[in-house]
């Protein structure tokens, strides 16, 4: 499972076989540095980056290149939903990276599924179905079927630090 972060930054939690890998440092999961075009909007340092395209500050700094006036992820999302153009150019310019990036991830780590934190945007869901990835969405908003249950509960148990055997744990409810 690839547990996705985005905010300010981005960041991803990598749970393979069923153990949080961390790498051999303790930095496993830094996918926001994947250099996904050789320019664009900067994220960790990295011109192009996964981050500098999907982060909410990339976002910010995109829809500077873009439309030339500084706002922020949230204030675009409402322009967007205003149905202002440019401001959904830069979602569906950011949509695409995103598909990219969760591509690069399924081919390189073939994950069971990957969850994303907060709400499920339309692109993300536009972009997972075009390349076939399975979406859970966690924290405000639950999109689990009763297949990822257990991709579900595992989370949890790791977010709240409760072994998968503790009968008082969080558990995926039948919605």
């Amino acid at each position: 499972m690839v547990f996705l972060t985005f905010g300010t930054g981005m960041g991803a939690g990598l749970i393979l076989n069923g153990q949080l890998y961390d790498g051999t440092n303790g930095m496993a999961g830094e996918v926001g540095h994947l250099r996904l075009t050789p320019d664009g909007p900067v994220g960790y340092g990295v011109p192009g980056s996964f981050e500098g395209w999907c982060s909410g500050g990339g976002l910010a700094r995109l829809a500077a290149m873009r439309l030339g006036r500084e706002t922020d992820a949230r204030q675009l999302a409402e322009d967007a939903r205003a149905g202002d153009a440019g401001a959904l150019a830069v979602w569906r310019e950011c949509g695409t990276h995103l598909g990219q990036a969760l591509a690069l991830l399924v081919d390189i780590l073939n994950p069971e599924c990957i969850v994303k934190q907060n709400k499920v945007n339309p692109w993300l869901i536009e972009m997972a179905h075009k390349h076939d990835i399975k979406l859970i969405a966690t924290n405000d908003v639950h999109f689990v079927d009763e297949e990822n249950g257990e991709a579900h509960d595992h989370l949890i148990c790791r977010n709240t630090g409760k072994d998968m055997d503790d009968p008082n744990r969080m558990r995926y409810t039948k919605q």
